[in-house]
């Protein structure tokens, strides 16, 4: 990392204008030896190009293909060139060239004890910056050329689009050539811990690490002397936080928890991830008391002070994992024998979790077994979900684009005296060609397309037990109800993507889509449910297109069309389409409530409906899930993409923060399935029934489609 510039202030980034006179050689000078070249040639106008590096920075390395076991090592940064999407035609004479610098070349080959850097796996990404997973590509030392510049190995990659590239590996590896490059902003977590709290001078240590997600905490932790780290906090409130560098408001807001030295209760930290990939908060505290819980320990809120580009307040919220650990405060034992005893229950608990793991290996066996007997206990035309478990595979289709700010559409006249074949780009290898004797006039013909996104998706017949696999997006045709005549000579011809077709091919083991029972949907608009045929093969036909598969069929009138089969699958290929707009649901959960602070901790999810809330709170620490609220007033809400003023609106339950009490909620369902909301509340009267715990509303601040206001209120299931 010591020839790359240190990005403190953003991503290093060039713009030059290339001419299609000259040809143009456009260099970083924060990143040594990347270079692109654009022969004259290439370019169709002169164009303005960006290059732009973001290190492997967080979100911009997310998704990367990655199984367990597995670790990823970067060996270039990554590399944007823009307008996104641009396609020059592929021609040896004059193509283009992207110069990788892989600097860590010497250092893997001595490592892996290969002679040669074509000797080791390397992998090539790209995607665009629509795209939610990147394409993965083999590199074909046919077409590239490594060589040594300054020291440093060099990859020269043809390119025929702009997006983001990027070289790597898969390793065994966890730690090795992690901190090649530099670092801008990092996706973080937190971990906390108590010393033993004396329980005459009611005192404890605090110890707060702030680190990057990448980092092995276990290694961190190792370098923490062990009293400090004898009692293991719950932290919650930083979940999906990426922290630029730059200067923060560190603030301390006591709880059970008080902190001793006011001058530390405010304090200013300066992050920088090119420096450390950690960040120490000590403190020396008071304990309410000793035999309470610590239901709610402490927090700190962390606010920008410099120019970071997300200003936001963050809070982290911290609480013992288990009620039941506090010490035995009623001995009266001097400290030596408490320490021993503490000393015990650690050992104690280490053989617990060696236990627990076998204990898992041995449910992974079991689980297994039970799968296995569970397939051939069903029928023989059973789709069934055995071995697919992982959802993080299951992500938007590359070279769709995302739907942000409403559904794909393109309006054509068609005329009687020619052929016309429609075409949208959001949507690669979807057409519908009209022949010219297909029209009885000239006609204006609408084509949009819905995704799988409620409420268009509705109406489709499933049984119990069944679920629904969506292969293409829903397409609109319209004038809808339009008719046209059968002819064969002149067949109006509807080609719909499958872009899943080879995974589904694989996954249920069969040679050809064909193999599958594809159903067609098609609808009216005023029809509440879809007519269904099984698709017939002898009018239908099957190409591959770019390595999408595709699906011709005539059509005899405009509707919505769409393919699918059923399954016993609940979640597979759940993301392959980007999205606008869901149906969605809420949960919430409070902490325990501290009686005698009368403070608890609300976590509010608000996920699309089609999601698995199990699957979402597993993820979140068992303290913070203890009490559960029944959630009222989105029942029926699709909300779509968009920024929203969220508003607390106190009841039983009081936001102890003033300043989150109005937030900006961005949502975005290509990115996320769900979107959390934290508050640290005051409980008005811990005897009382809640009631009227809280209420929230959400107002749309961009320019959506439903501008309504809607409200969730919240109270204790009983």
């Amino acid at each position: 990392m010591s020839t790359y510039f240190i990005a403190l202030n953003g991503y290093p980034q060039i713009t030059e204008l290339c001419t299609i006179s000259d040809n143009h050689t456009i260099t970083l000078p924060e990143i040594p030896q990347l270079r692109l070249f654009v022969p004259k040639k290439a370019l169709k106008d002169n164009l303005s190009i960006t290059l732009t590096t973001f290190y492997t920075d967080a979100p911009y390395i997310f998704g990367l293909p990655v199984d367990d076991g597995e670790h990823l090592i970067y060996l270039s940064p990554i590399i944007r060139l823009e307008p996104d999407g641009y396609h020059f035609g592929y021609q040896e004479s004059f193509e283009v060239m992207l110069r990788l610098p892989i600097p860590s070349a010497s250092e893997l080959c001595q490592y892996f004890k290969v002679d040669n850097i074509k000797d080791l796996p390397l992998k090539l990404g790209h995607r665009s910056q629509e795209d939610k997973v990147w394409n993965i590509q083999k590199l074909d030392y046919q077409s590239i050329s490594i060589q040594e510049i300054e020291n440093t190995y060099c990859i020269n990659v043809p390119i025929q689009h702009f997006s983001d590239y990027l070289i790597y590996i898969k390793s065994a590896v966890s730690v090795l050539f992690k901190h090649i490059f530099p670092s801008y902003q990092q996706e973080i977590k937190a971990v906390a811990y108590l010393s033993p709290i004396d329980s005459y001078l009611k005192t404890t240590h605090l110890k707060i690490v702030i680190l990057s997600k990448n980092v092995d905490d276990d290694n961190i932790m190792q370098n923490i002397p062990e009293p400090y780290r004898r009692i293991a906090l719950s932290p919650c409130g930083l979940e999906d936080v990426i922290l630029e560098n730059g200067s923060y408001k560190i603030e301390f807001k006591n709880g059970r928890l008080l902190c001793e030295d006011k001058e530390l209760m405010i304090r200013t930290l300066t992050v920088n991830w090119n420096e450390r990939v950690c960040y120490h908060l000590d403190y020396d505290c008071k304990v309410l008391n000793p035999n309470d819980p610590l239901t709610s320990a402490a927090r700190i809120t962390i606010k920008p002070r410099s120019n970071q580009n997300d200003q936001t307040l963050k809070s982290l919220t911290l609480m013992k994992p288990s009620l039941a650990d506090g010490m035995d405060t009623n001995s009266k034992l001097t400290s030596n024998i408490s320490e021993e005893q503490q000393l015990i229950q650690s050992d104690v608990e280490d053989i617990e979790r060696s236990e627990q793991s076998s204990n898992t290996i041995a449910g992974h066996v079991r689980a297994e077994a039970e799968n296995e007997k569970a397939a051939k206990e069903l029928p023989e035309n059973a789709i069934t979900d055995i071995d697919y478990q992982n959802e993080s595979h299951l992500n938007i289709f590359p070279g769709f684009i995302p739907a942000l700010n409403g559904y794909p559409q393109i309006t054509e006249l068609c005329t009687i005296s020619d052929n016309h074949t429609i075409t949208l780009p959001e949507i690669p290898q979807l057409r519908l060609f009209v022949p010219k004797k297909a029209l009885k006039d000239n006609l204006s013909i609408t084509l949009t397309t819905f995704y799988t996104d409620a409420p268009y998706i509705f109406g489709l017949p499933v049984d119990d037990g069944e679920h629904l696999i969506y292969l293409s997006p829903i397409i609109r045709l319209e004038p809808d109800g339009y008719h046209f005549g059968y002819q064969e000579s002149f067949e109006v011809m509807l080609r719909l993507p499958i872009p899943s077709a080879s995974e589904l091919c694989q996954y249920f083991k069969v040679d050809n889509i064909k193999d599958l029972p594809l159903k067609l949907g098609h609808r009216s608009q005023e029809d509440k449910v879809w007519n269904i045929q099984k698709l017939d093969y002898q009018s239908i036909s099957i190409q591959e297109i770019e390595n999408t598969y595709c699906i011709n069929v005539p059509i005899q009138h405009f509707s919505d069309y769409l393919i699918y089969i059923k399954s016993a699958v609940s979640v597979l290929f759940k993301h392959i389409f980007p999205s606008y707009q869901q149906e969605i649901k809420a949960v919430a959960y409070l902490s325990p409530i501290d009686s005698y602070l009368k403070t608890t901790h609300l976590k509010i999810v608000i996920l699309s409906k089609n999601v698995d809330d199990d699957n979402i709170m597993q993820n979140i620490p068992e303290p913070y899930r203890r009490i559960a609220l029944s959630p009222c007033g989105l029942e029926d809400v699709i909300l779509e993409n968009g920024s929203y003023k969220i508003e607390f609106k106190n009841g039983r339950l009081l936001c102890e923060d003033k300043e989150l009490m109005i937030r900006t909620l961005t949502v975005n369902w290509n990115e996320r399935v769900c979107y959390h909301l934290d508050y640290d509340c005051k409980v008005l009267n811990p005897n009382d029934p809640l009631t009227s715990a809280a209420r929230i509303t959400i107002k749309p601040r961009s320019n959506q489609n439903d501008q309504t206001l809607k409200s969730l209120t919240l109270m204790k299931v009983y």
